[in-house]
């Protein structure tokens, strides 16, 4: 018979903990390469819409797109990844994160080919851009509850500061860009950006499989619709202050309310929209089915980890606003 000590049982469990944090012999405890596919992920994404800043010229001369198609093309990305955002990390909860990141990321090759491949504007915005879009609202969250799921502690803080880094970061993609762009046009660099997007997709091998959410049934579809429209309508005003005015209306703005500038007015009914949510969400909540729980907002964790991300895309969106040409 033999017998134990509970002394160095004790000391032989704290060992095999610290050897698998250091080994690596859980993702999520101890090793960083899922990480890595993570954060270039998420510098693909985010530098995704540098390329039609910086494609005005080429956009021009080649397929002879006006500045309004331009930037009708960079707005229905914007408009597209951030209104279904949320919807995107629903489809990620029901169907697995690790597979909702491929089908992005297969959807982010497949838009950024047709862009490089595209004859006439009309097919680079709503084939392009549009797919782009969709594979951006189902990367985004996928990567962020990726994160979370995958660390713990302080390595989730870490990898939460290192996607962060990575949205940062990207704001120096229009330089690469711009030189390749200068090089070879505006078709191999959207063919570049391909490569790229294949080549993260295939690293995704080193992603553990994540199970679906068992416990979720329902779809808020009223929350999402009232969620996606409120989104929509907010961007597309905040997107065309510069060009329809703040307040009063500038040359080729489509329409008036009041004869003020429609854009306050579209900003307006988007708050108007997202604070009806609130009510809407507590009704869905009861029933079980809220897209984003009172707890998860209750949660210091999460609410950390949303600044950590949101600082940078805030930054990174009012830049792209500023120096998109009016």
């Amino acid at each position: 018979m033999t017998s134990t000590n509970p002394a160095a049982e004790t000391s032989r469990a704290t060992a095999r903990r610290r050897s698998e944090g250091a080994g690596g012999r859980e993702p999520g405890a101890g090793s960083w390469a899922p990480l890595a596919v993570l954060v270039l992920a998420q510098i693909g994404t985010s530098s995704d819409n540098a390329a039609m800043n910086i494609a005005v010229g080429s956009l021009t001369a080649e397929l002879g797109a006006t500045l309004g198609d331009i930037q009708m093309a960079t707005t229905v990305f914007s408009l597209i990844a951030g209104a279904f955002m949320i919807a995107g990390g629903l489809i990620g909860v029901t169907i697995g994160l690790r597979r909702t990141m491929r089908i992005g990321l297969a959807l982010a090759v497949l838009g950024e080919v047709v862009a490089a491949c595209a004859f006439h504007i009309a097919v680079l915005t709503w084939g392009g851009r549009v797919l782009m879009g969709v594979g951006a609202c189902l990367v985004t969250p996928s990567v962020l509850g990726l994160v979370a799921a995958l660390y713990e502690g302080r390595r989730r803080a870490v990898a939460f500061g290192a996607i962060a880094g990575a949205a940062a970061l990207s704001t120096l993609s229009p330089i690469v860009l711009g030189a390749i762009m200068d090089a070879a046009g505006f078709r191999v660099t959207f063919a570049v950006l391909a490569a790229y997007f294949a080549l993260v997709l295939g690293t995704t091998a080193l992603l553990p499989a994540s199970a679906p959410q068992a416990g979720r049934k329902r779809f808020d579809v009223a929350g999402m619709a009232v969620a996606a429209a409120g989104l929509t309508l907010f961007l597309l005003g905040t997107s065309r202050l510069s060009t329809w005015g703040v307040v009063f209306p500038m040359a080729g703005c489509p329409f008036t309310v009041a004869g003020l500038s429609p854009a306050g007015p579209l900003m307006a009914a988007g708050l108007l929209l997202l604070a009806l949510l609130v009510p809407i969400e507590r009704a869905a909540e009861a029933a079980g089915g809220a897209l984003i729980p009172r707890s998860y907002l209750a949660s210091p964790a999460v609410r950390s980890g949303l600044l950590a991300v949101a600082m940078p895309f805030f930054f990174m969106g009012a830049q792209g606003i500023l120096i998109t040409p009016t």
